[in-house]
Protein backbone atom coordinates (compact mmCIF):
# COMPACT_ATOMS: atom_id res chain seq x y z
CA UNK A 1 0.00 0.00 0.00
CA UNK A 2 1.57 3.58 -1.13
CA UNK A 3 2.46 5.63 1.87
CA UNK A 4 0.80 8.75 2.13
CA UNK A 5 1.06 12.39 3.93
CA UNK A 6 -1.28 11.13 6.53
CA UNK A 7 0.75 8.14 7.20
CA UNK A 8 4.15 10.27 7.78
CA UNK A 9 2.34 13.25 9.61
CA UNK A 10 0.75 9.98 12.00
CA UNK A 11 4.61 8.74 12.59
CA UNK A 12 5.81 12.21 12.98
CA UNK A 13 3.20 13.29 15.57
CA UNK A 14 2.57 16.47 12.96
CA UNK A 15 0.08 17.91 10.90
CA UNK A 16 -0.63 16.89 7.39
CA UNK A 17 -0.15 19.83 6.07
CA UNK A 18 3.10 20.37 8.00
CA UNK A 19 5.01 17.19 6.46
CA UNK A 20 3.65 18.81 3.14
CA UNK A 21 5.50 21.99 3.82
CA UNK A 22 8.35 19.89 4.74
CA UNK A 23 8.99 17.73 1.94
CA UNK A 24 7.97 20.34 -0.77
CA UNK A 25 10.41 23.11 0.96
CA UNK A 26 8.07 25.51 0.94
CA UNK A 27 8.61 28.96 2.54
CA UNK A 28 5.58 30.03 4.95
CA UNK A 29 4.77 33.14 7.24
CA UNK A 30 4.51 30.38 9.68
CA UNK A 31 8.15 28.99 10.49
CA UNK A 32 9.22 25.38 11.58
CA UNK A 33 11.41 24.36 13.50
CA UNK A 34 14.45 22.41 12.92
CA UNK A 35 13.76 19.16 15.39
CA UNK A 36 10.08 19.42 13.70
CA UNK A 37 11.65 19.48 10.01
CA UNK A 38 13.82 16.41 10.82
CA UNK A 39 11.62 14.41 12.65
CA UNK A 40 9.09 14.94 9.52
CA UNK A 41 12.43 13.73 6.99
CA UNK A 42 13.04 10.64 9.52
CA UNK A 43 9.34 9.65 9.40
CA UNK A 44 9.53 9.89 5.75
CA UNK A 45 12.24 8.01 5.31
CA UNK A 46 11.11 5.41 7.71
CA UNK A 47 7.97 5.06 5.88
CA UNK A 48 9.87 4.79 2.23
CA UNK A 49 7.33 7.83 1.81
CA UNK A 50 7.48 8.54 -2.36
CA UNK A 51 5.75 11.43 -3.56
CA UNK A 52 3.27 11.25 -5.99
CA UNK A 53 4.89 13.18 -8.81
CA UNK A 54 1.79 13.55 -11.38
CA UNK A 55 -0.86 14.11 -8.18
CA UNK A 56 1.47 17.36 -7.36
CA UNK A 57 1.94 18.69 -11.18
CA UNK A 58 -1.72 18.38 -11.91
CA UNK A 59 -2.11 20.23 -8.26
CA UNK A 60 0.26 22.76 -8.22
CA UNK A 61 0.99 23.04 -12.55
CA UNK A 62 4.95 22.21 -11.57
CA UNK A 63 6.09 18.80 -12.38
CA UNK A 64 8.74 19.00 -9.59
CA UNK A 65 11.62 18.51 -12.82
CA UNK A 66 14.34 20.00 -12.97
CA UNK A 67 16.64 19.65 -16.35
CA UNK A 68 20.01 19.33 -16.42
CA UNK A 69 21.51 20.30 -19.78
CA UNK A 70 25.53 18.94 -19.47
CA UNK A 71 27.87 20.40 -22.43
CA UNK A 72 30.34 17.90 -21.80
CA UNK A 73 29.66 14.28 -20.29
CA UNK A 74 33.13 13.19 -20.53
CA UNK A 75 34.61 15.93 -18.52
CA UNK A 76 35.69 15.40 -15.48
CA UNK A 77 34.78 18.14 -13.45
CA UNK A 78 31.10 18.73 -14.72
CA UNK A 79 30.73 15.32 -14.12
CA UNK A 80 31.52 15.68 -10.88
CA UNK A 81 29.09 18.75 -10.38
CA UNK A 82 25.73 16.67 -11.07
CA UNK A 83 25.72 14.46 -7.35
CA UNK A 84 25.67 17.65 -5.71
CA UNK A 85 23.13 19.39 -7.77
CA UNK A 86 21.09 15.84 -7.14
CA UNK A 87 21.23 15.79 -3.51
CA UNK A 88 20.61 19.38 -3.23
CA UNK A 89 17.50 19.14 -5.51
CA UNK A 90 16.23 16.20 -3.53
CA UNK A 91 16.82 18.45 0.02
CA UNK A 92 13.67 20.43 -2.01
CA UNK A 93 11.74 18.09 -3.37
CA UNK A 94 12.36 18.07 -7.28
CA UNK A 95 14.24 14.86 -9.26
CA UNK A 96 16.86 15.43 -12.38
CA UNK A 97 16.79 15.12 -16.07
CA UNK A 98 20.29 14.94 -17.43
CA UNK A 99 20.51 15.98 -21.06
CA UNK A 100 23.93 15.80 -22.92
CA UNK A 101 24.22 19.02 -24.82
CA UNK A 102 25.87 18.01 -28.33
CA UNK A 103 27.58 20.92 -30.37
CA UNK A 104 26.75 20.87 -34.14
CA UNK A 105 29.77 21.57 -36.09
CA UNK A 106 28.19 22.36 -39.07
CA UNK A 107 26.06 24.93 -37.07
CA UNK A 108 27.53 25.92 -33.96
CA UNK A 109 24.02 25.47 -32.05
CA UNK A 110 23.54 22.89 -29.55
CA UNK A 111 20.85 19.88 -29.10
CA UNK A 112 18.57 19.94 -25.98
CA UNK A 113 15.77 17.69 -25.81
CA UNK A 114 14.82 19.53 -22.36
CA UNK A 115 13.81 22.37 -25.04
CA UNK A 116 10.44 21.61 -25.09
CA UNK A 117 10.17 19.06 -22.47
CA UNK A 118 7.89 20.38 -19.35
CA UNK A 119 10.32 20.92 -16.45
CA UNK A 120 10.14 23.69 -13.84
CA UNK A 121 13.68 24.94 -14.49
CA UNK A 122 17.18 24.54 -16.22
CA UNK A 123 20.53 24.25 -15.14
CA UNK A 124 22.94 24.82 -17.67
CA UNK A 125 26.53 23.47 -17.10
CA UNK A 126 29.56 24.72 -19.15
CA UNK A 127 29.37 27.57 -21.25
CA UNK A 128 29.08 26.00 -24.65
CA UNK A 129 26.19 23.81 -23.58
CA UNK A 130 24.00 26.68 -24.93
CA UNK A 131 25.36 29.27 -27.56
CA UNK A 132 24.64 32.73 -27.77
CA UNK A 133 22.40 32.41 -30.87
CA UNK A 134 20.52 29.47 -28.59
CA UNK A 135 20.11 31.39 -25.69
CA UNK A 136 17.29 33.52 -26.33
CA UNK A 137 15.52 30.09 -27.87
CA UNK A 138 16.52 28.73 -24.26
CA UNK A 139 14.52 31.35 -22.75
CA UNK A 140 11.17 31.59 -24.62
CA UNK A 141 10.65 27.76 -23.60
CA UNK A 142 11.85 28.34 -20.16
CA UNK A 143 11.79 31.19 -17.40
CA UNK A 144 13.90 30.10 -15.29
CA UNK A 145 17.35 29.10 -16.17
CA UNK A 146 20.82 29.03 -14.61
CA UNK A 147 24.30 28.01 -15.50
CA UNK A 148 27.09 26.41 -13.93
CA UNK A 149 30.30 26.99 -15.35
CA UNK A 150 29.09 30.01 -17.97
CA UNK A 151 28.75 33.46 -18.03
CA UNK A 152 28.78 36.06 -20.58
CA UNK A 153 28.75 39.87 -21.12
CA UNK A 154 25.01 40.90 -21.18
CA UNK A 155 23.62 37.31 -20.68
CA UNK A 156 20.12 37.43 -18.95
CA UNK A 157 21.16 33.47 -17.47
CA UNK A 158 22.45 34.00 -14.07
CA UNK A 159 25.63 31.93 -13.66
CA UNK A 160 27.96 30.40 -10.56
CA UNK A 161 31.35 30.29 -11.63
CA UNK A 162 35.01 29.93 -10.11
CA UNK A 163 37.03 33.23 -9.28
CA UNK A 164 39.40 31.92 -12.84
CA UNK A 165 41.34 35.52 -12.27
CA UNK A 166 42.10 34.59 -8.72
CA UNK A 167 42.61 30.79 -9.29
CA UNK A 168 45.26 31.87 -11.77
CA UNK A 169 47.00 34.16 -9.25
CA UNK A 170 47.09 31.27 -6.55
CA UNK A 171 49.07 29.33 -9.05
CA UNK A 172 51.47 31.94 -10.54
CA UNK A 173 52.27 33.41 -7.26
CA UNK A 174 53.26 29.75 -6.07
CA UNK A 175 55.48 29.32 -8.84
CA UNK A 176 57.09 32.52 -8.21
CA UNK A 177 57.75 31.92 -4.41
CA UNK A 178 59.52 28.55 -5.42
CA UNK A 179 61.54 31.25 -7.90
CA UNK A 180 60.23 30.30 -11.09
CA UNK A 181 60.04 32.35 -14.38
CA UNK A 182 60.59 30.38 -17.20
CA UNK A 183 56.62 29.14 -16.84
CA UNK A 184 55.05 27.65 -19.73
CA UNK A 185 51.63 27.10 -20.78
CA UNK A 186 48.89 24.52 -21.54
CA UNK A 187 45.36 25.57 -22.59
CA UNK A 188 42.83 27.09 -25.36
CA UNK A 189 40.32 30.57 -25.73
CA UNK A 190 37.96 28.03 -26.75
CA UNK A 191 35.57 28.88 -23.84
CA UNK A 192 35.43 32.30 -22.01
CA UNK A 193 36.21 30.42 -18.83
CA UNK A 194 39.63 29.23 -20.50
CA UNK A 195 40.53 32.14 -22.21
CA UNK A 196 40.32 34.65 -18.73
CA UNK A 197 42.75 31.80 -17.69
CA UNK A 198 45.32 32.53 -20.34
CA UNK A 199 44.42 36.09 -20.31
CA UNK A 200 45.24 36.22 -16.39
CA UNK A 201 48.45 34.23 -17.37
CA UNK A 202 49.87 36.51 -19.48
CA UNK A 203 49.12 39.59 -17.96
CA UNK A 204 50.98 37.80 -14.67
CA UNK A 205 53.68 37.26 -16.70
CA UNK A 206 54.02 40.92 -17.72
CA UNK A 207 53.19 42.19 -14.61
CA UNK A 208 56.49 40.30 -13.24
CA UNK A 209 58.47 41.92 -16.55
CA UNK A 210 58.82 38.07 -18.09
CA UNK A 211 58.09 38.07 -21.76
CA UNK A 212 56.40 35.15 -23.06
CA UNK A 213 57.70 33.33 -26.05
CA UNK A 214 55.28 31.40 -28.69
CA UNK A 215 57.39 28.58 -28.44
CA UNK A 216 56.35 28.51 -24.25
CA UNK A 217 52.28 28.20 -25.34
CA UNK A 218 50.11 25.29 -26.63
CA UNK A 219 46.38 25.89 -27.04
CA UNK A 220 44.53 22.57 -27.62
CA UNK A 221 41.37 21.22 -25.82
CA UNK A 222 41.44 20.15 -22.98
CA UNK A 223 41.53 16.35 -22.61
CA UNK A 224 44.63 14.34 -21.57
CA UNK A 225 45.69 12.93 -25.09
CA UNK A 226 46.22 16.45 -26.05
CA UNK A 227 47.73 17.26 -23.08
CA UNK A 228 50.26 14.88 -23.80
CA UNK A 229 50.89 16.27 -27.32
CA UNK A 230 51.29 19.82 -26.44
CA UNK A 231 53.99 19.00 -23.69
CA UNK A 232 55.97 17.21 -26.18
CA UNK A 233 55.71 20.49 -28.68
CA UNK A 234 56.86 22.62 -25.87
CA UNK A 235 59.67 20.14 -24.77
CA UNK A 236 60.62 20.24 -28.64
CA UNK A 237 60.36 23.83 -28.84
CA UNK A 238 64.04 24.57 -27.42
CA UNK A 239 62.26 27.24 -25.34
CA UNK A 240 63.93 26.79 -21.60
CA UNK A 241 60.93 26.12 -19.20
CA UNK A 242 61.09 25.58 -15.38
CA UNK A 243 57.08 25.05 -14.90
CA UNK A 244 53.99 24.65 -16.66
CA UNK A 245 50.44 25.56 -15.77
CA UNK A 246 47.58 23.58 -17.47
CA UNK A 247 43.96 25.17 -17.25
CA UNK A 248 42.73 21.53 -16.51
CA UNK A 249 43.76 18.35 -14.69
CA UNK A 250 43.28 16.23 -17.72
CA UNK A 251 45.71 17.94 -19.53
CA UNK A 252 48.26 18.25 -16.69
CA UNK A 253 48.18 14.28 -16.31
CA UNK A 254 49.26 13.75 -20.38
CA UNK A 255 51.52 16.65 -19.86
CA UNK A 256 52.65 14.49 -16.58
CA UNK A 257 53.18 11.27 -19.44
CA UNK A 258 55.01 13.24 -21.73
CA UNK A 259 57.45 14.43 -19.06
CA UNK A 260 58.27 10.67 -17.54
CA UNK A 261 58.79 9.55 -20.95
CA UNK A 262 61.19 12.26 -21.87
CA UNK A 263 63.34 11.11 -19.06
CA UNK A 264 62.38 14.65 -16.69
CA UNK A 265 61.77 14.13 -13.06
CA UNK A 266 58.77 16.36 -11.44
CA UNK A 267 59.28 18.24 -9.73
CA UNK A 268 63.07 18.43 -10.19
CA UNK A 269 63.27 19.18 -13.40
CA UNK A 270 60.38 20.83 -14.41
CA UNK A 271 57.45 22.12 -12.07
CA UNK A 272 53.29 21.18 -12.78
CA UNK A 273 50.58 22.72 -12.19
CA UNK A 274 46.98 21.71 -12.66
CA UNK A 275 43.13 23.18 -12.73
CA UNK A 276 39.80 21.46 -10.87
CA UNK A 277 41.11 18.86 -8.41
CA UNK A 278 39.18 16.14 -9.80
CA UNK A 279 39.45 13.05 -7.40
CA UNK A 280 42.25 11.50 -9.90
CA UNK A 281 44.64 14.39 -9.23
CA UNK A 282 45.19 12.65 -5.96
CA UNK A 283 46.66 9.93 -7.17
CA UNK A 284 48.45 10.91 -10.48
CA UNK A 285 52.13 10.08 -10.65
CA UNK A 286 53.68 12.44 -8.67
CA UNK A 287 49.96 13.69 -6.94
CA UNK A 288 48.71 17.09 -9.07
CA UNK A 289 49.21 20.08 -7.53
CA UNK A 290 45.81 22.06 -9.01
CA UNK A 291 43.69 24.32 -8.55
CA UNK A 292 40.46 23.30 -6.91
CA UNK A 293 37.09 24.43 -7.91
CA UNK A 294 34.74 25.09 -5.56
CA UNK A 295 32.48 22.11 -7.09
CA UNK A 296 29.65 21.51 -3.95
CA UNK A 297 29.11 25.21 -3.28
CA UNK A 298 29.11 26.03 -6.66
CA UNK A 299 26.22 23.17 -7.06
CA UNK A 300 24.49 23.83 -3.59
CA UNK A 301 23.97 27.90 -4.41
CA UNK A 302 23.27 27.63 -8.25
CA UNK A 303 20.35 25.33 -7.65
CA UNK A 304 19.43 27.23 -4.48
CA UNK A 305 18.81 30.00 -6.49
CA UNK A 306 17.00 28.42 -9.61
CA UNK A 307 14.70 27.30 -7.17
CA UNK A 308 14.01 30.19 -5.30
CA UNK A 309 13.34 31.94 -8.65
CA UNK A 310 10.86 29.43 -9.06
CA UNK A 311 9.80 30.04 -5.86
CA UNK A 312 9.03 33.83 -7.00
CA UNK A 313 12.23 35.61 -6.24
CA UNK A 314 14.49 37.82 -8.13
CA UNK A 315 17.78 37.61 -6.55
CA UNK A 316 17.63 35.25 -4.11
CA UNK A 317 19.93 33.87 -1.70
CA UNK A 318 21.61 36.44 -0.87
CA UNK A 319 23.18 37.13 -4.08
CA UNK A 320 24.24 40.33 -5.30
CA UNK A 321 22.86 41.14 -9.03
CA UNK A 322 24.23 43.42 -11.64
CA UNK A 323 22.52 46.28 -12.84
CA UNK A 324 19.90 44.11 -14.73
CA UNK A 325 19.16 41.99 -11.64
CA UNK A 326 20.66 39.34 -13.13
CA UNK A 327 22.85 37.12 -10.26
CA UNK A 328 26.34 36.59 -11.48
CA UNK A 329 28.61 34.96 -8.84
CA UNK A 330 32.24 34.07 -8.48
CA UNK A 331 32.99 31.75 -5.94
CA UNK A 332 37.26 31.85 -4.64
CA UNK A 333 39.05 28.56 -5.86
CA UNK A 334 42.10 27.25 -3.24
CA UNK A 335 45.38 26.14 -4.26
CA UNK A 336 45.93 22.35 -3.57
CA UNK A 337 50.13 22.18 -2.96
CA UNK A 338 51.17 18.08 -3.71
CA UNK A 339 54.10 16.93 -5.33
CA UNK A 340 54.33 18.04 -8.67
CA UNK A 341 55.55 21.67 -7.93
CA UNK A 342 59.46 22.44 -6.10
CA UNK A 343 61.90 24.88 -6.08
CA UNK A 344 63.47 26.17 -9.44
CA UNK A 345 65.86 23.79 -10.95
CA UNK A 346 69.01 25.63 -11.39
CA UNK A 347 68.51 24.67 -15.45
CA UNK A 348 66.07 25.49 -17.20
CA UNK A 349 64.77 22.32 -19.42
CA UNK A 350 65.07 22.44 -22.80
CA UNK A 351 65.52 20.17 -25.99
CA UNK A 352 66.30 21.53 -29.17
CA UNK A 353 64.26 21.59 -31.74
CA UNK A 354 64.42 18.22 -33.85
CA UNK A 355 65.31 15.97 -30.87
CA UNK A 356 61.50 15.82 -29.45
CA UNK A 357 60.42 13.72 -32.41
CA UNK A 358 58.24 11.22 -31.73
CA UNK A 359 57.43 9.66 -28.29
CA UNK A 360 59.88 7.47 -26.82
CA UNK A 361 58.69 4.09 -25.71
CA UNK A 362 56.91 4.21 -22.05
CA UNK A 363 59.46 2.96 -19.51
CA UNK A 364 58.74 -0.47 -17.65
CA UNK A 365 57.79 0.38 -13.84
CA UNK A 366 56.17 -1.55 -11.31
CA UNK A 367 52.34 -0.15 -10.06
CA UNK A 368 51.71 -0.20 -6.19
CA UNK A 369 48.01 0.25 -5.68
CA UNK A 370 47.59 2.12 -2.36
CA UNK A 371 45.42 0.54 0.49
CA UNK A 372 43.24 2.88 1.88
CA UNK A 373 41.73 6.33 -0.01
CA UNK A 374 43.71 8.89 2.10
CA UNK A 375 44.34 11.59 -0.17
CA UNK A 376 47.97 11.55 -1.38
CA UNK A 377 49.75 15.02 -0.37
Amino acid sequence: MRVTLKDVGREARVSQNTVSRVLSGKSSSVPISESTRQRVLEAAARLGYQPNLLARGLRTNRSGAIGVMVEDITDPFLVSVIPYVDATLRERGYHLLLSHAALDPETGSTYDRLLGSRVDGLLVLGDRALTRDDEAEMLQHHRHVVGIARAYEGTEIPSFNVDDRRGVELAMQHLRALGHEHIGFIGNREAWDMACRFDTFLASMATAGVSVPAGAVALVPHTASEGYAAARELLSNGVPLTALLCTTDLLAMGALCALDESGLKVPRDISVIGWDDIPLAAYATPPLTTVRQPTADLARRAVTHLLDLIDGGRVASGEIGDRTGVVHCKLPPDLVVRRTTGPRPRRPVAVPAGQGDGPRPPRRRQVILPGDQREVR
